[in-house]
């Protein structure tokens, strides 16, 4: 897995839809390795956003 390093702050928006008729699913699951802080509770902090952009990054590669 590549790492990421973010070099400019950005509002990351997930848009959420139900699949259509026509579309398959996938199901998920992931584990981060990175220690735990207490900002990663508050969508408004740099931090989770921070971490909300490298997670976004990686699930597109």
């Amino acid at each position: 897995m590549n790492a990421v390093t973010p070099t400019s702050s950005s509002e990351v928006t997930i848009e959420s839809t139900e699949p259509k008729e026509d579309e398959g699913y996938l199901h998920l699951q992931f584990r981060i390795n990175r220690d735990f802080i207490p900002a990663y509770n508050n969508p408004q902090s740099q931090e989770y956003k921070d971490l909300s952009l490298n997670v976004t990054t990686e699930v597109k590669l």
